[in-house]
């Protein structure tokens, strides 16, 4: 009856209890509201878990802000495309290079991209080449291939249209 939400990767990797990134625009944050609020209850998962999360502009789309209450400073960071400075989602990932490393090297950690495949879904993954190449010490063709077998292993999920 729910078939698809089980062959679903984004609902079946979520259980684990390794460290996650988050990374979304737009609507492609809204998957994730559950996954972070059910994580921050878990003792042994609050830790775990940050947010990328791109938008347009912080007045006019930032309709979840404050949901995540005391720890939201510290697991999410918000990039605006259209205020201020103007940037993108994937240019943070760039930016939080030690942190993606850190995540997609640990014991079960997972890298989850949720929004458009165009634009954000094509930039998070050459974003993601980027920084297997800085911190892995990669070529790119090496590390395109670094994170195929990610994607292959679960640890990197992209649910992109």
């Amino acid at each position: 009856m729910f078939k698809g939400l089980m062959a679903n990767p984004l609902a079946r990797q979520f259980n684990a209890e390794g460290p996650m990134l988050l990374i979304g625009a737009g609507v492609g944050i809204a998957p994730f509201r559950g996954f972070v609020q059910r994580r921050l209850k878990q003792a042994n998962c609050a830790n775990k878990v940050w947010v990328l999360q791109g938008i347009r502009d912080s007045l006019l789309d930032e309709i979840y802000s404050g949901e995540w209450g005391v720890h939201e400073e510290e697991v999410k960071r918000v990039v605006q495309s259209r205020r201020g400075e103007g940037r993108y989602v994937q240019e943070e990932v760039r930016n939080q290079a030690d942190l993606v490393w850190s995540i997609v090297n640990a014991v079960d950690g997972r890298i989850f991209v949720c929004g458009s495949s165009k634009g954000m879904g094509e930039g998070v993954e050459e974003a993601l080449v980027d920084v297997a190449m800085a911190k892995g010490n990669l070529e790119r063709e090496e590390a395109r291939n670094f994170w195929q077998l990610k994607k292959e292993a679960g640890q990197y999920i992209a649910e992109t249209w």
